[in-house]
């Protein structure tokens, strides 16, 4: 019965520290007027770029794909100034989130809070058995559980709220992980 209760109350304090991280971004970036400017270029930009390339496609001429590829370039900009502009409130909320992890997990410390229904793959055991007795690797802890379900739960409240990129502007955004653009091959 205490595992129930406590995977209650670790995903009830996953809605609540999302919910005060977006009340911290919304504090420090997105009532900005930067903010909402580059929000705005960038999903007009979005929308542009996605209408010329459903209207070409791939019978594009050679002029306009460098047209596409300038609006590409320009997009990444305005993607990349709209990051730095939200850097500031990860920043404050890495600090704030920190602080109340290490207190959350000192309340659950050495506390099994859940049953996985399978053993983890190994570089993950090291956080679901994290600070847990025994060898039993279904044995979940605080903290795999926590990340579980901020994961699920900040994204659907950035929905929620209205602070998620629209479609368009997720599909044409870039990240740190994405392939390099045609330009440079």
């Amino acid at each position: 019965k205490t595992m129930w209760t406590d995977c209650i109350l670790i995903f009830f304090i996953s809605v609540c520290t999302a919910f005060l991280g977006e009340g911290l971004t919304w504090l420090l970036v997105y009532r900005t007027e930067k903010y909402q400017k580059l929000k705005l270029e960038v999903e007009k930009q979005s929308k542009r770029l996605e209408k010329k390339k459903e209207v070409h496609g791939d019978a594009a001429d050679r002029n306009q794909k460098k047209k596409i590829e300038r609006e590409e370039e320009r997009l990444k900009v305005n993607n990349r100034d709209l990051q730095l502009v939200k850097m500031k409130s990860v920043l404050a909320i890495g600090f704030v989130f920190t602080a109340l992890l290490s207190t959350f997990n000192s309340i659950f410390d050495g506390r099994v809070v859940a049953k996985l229904p399978f053993v983890p793959i190994s570089w993950l055991q090291g956080i679901s058995h994290r600070n847990l007795m025994g060898d039993d690797n279904t044995d979940c802890s605080f903290l795999f559980l926590y990340i579980l379900s901020t994961m699920f739960v900040r994204q659907n409240i950035q929905k929620v709220l209205g602070f998620a990129p629209s479609r368009a502007a997720s599909r044409q955004s870039t990240g740190f992980l994405s392939p390099p653009s045609q330009q440079f091959k």
